[in-house]
């Protein structure tokens, strides 16, 4: 029931609050919804990642791509618009309490709440909600706040797989042309 109520909650209130922002939903399955925001500079992605276990907890990521898109880790452009933020070099991540260098805090509701399942949930995406300005700020300037982390995910950089794989005698893979090559961009 929290699993669901959650479920139901972001695609309704929050998707809600986001449109209210400028993003619009991207996509989305049973383990995450992502929304985009296309801006003039720079595509701002926020993703809400639901617990694969069904657990009721959810974590908020996010990122920004230039408009013109990127160069993955394996040399291939990408499109602005297909950008995931898996593939991001600088990602974030918007915990439900202030961040420690140990501990996680997903949101969610507990096993041992006094709510009911509904208004646990309600409760959860009130304070996504009130703490989302974060996330704002960290897209626009940079700045990051108590409950934000931000890590530089240096092995999605820009041919980075590509050059380790090469090393390794392992480039190219079984099968791949030389057309496959000339639409990479390095």
């Amino acid at each position: 029931m929290a699993v669901k109520s959650l479920r139901d909650l972001v695609k309704s209130r929050f998707a809600e609050f986001l449109k209210g922002l400028g993003f619009e939903q991207a996509s989305g399955n049973r383990i995450y919804y992502r929304y985009r925001r296309r801006l003039e500079k720079r595509h701002d992605i926020v993703e809400v990642q639901f617990d694969k276990y069904q657990r009721p907890k959810f974590i908020l990521n996010f990122g920004k791509v230039p408009t013109e898109g990127l160069i993955d880790s394996y040399g291939r452009f990408v499109k602005a618009d297909e950008v995931r933020i898996s593939q991001l070099v600088e990602q974030g991540r918007l915990y439900s309490c202030p961040k420690l260098t140990f501990l996680e805090h997903w949101f969610g509701v507990g096993y041992f709440t006094m709510l009911p399942p509904k208004r646990a949930a309600e409760a959860e995406i009130e304070k996504l909600i009130r703490l989302f300005p974060q996330v704002d700020r960290w897209l626009d300037s940079g700045e990051t706040g108590s409950n934000v982390q931000i890590w530089e995910r240096l092995h999605n950089a820009p041919g980075v797989a590509k050059k380790a794989l090469q090393a390794k005698g392992m480039w190219p893979p079984e099968g791949w042309t030389e057309e496959d090559e000339r639409a990479l961009r390095m």
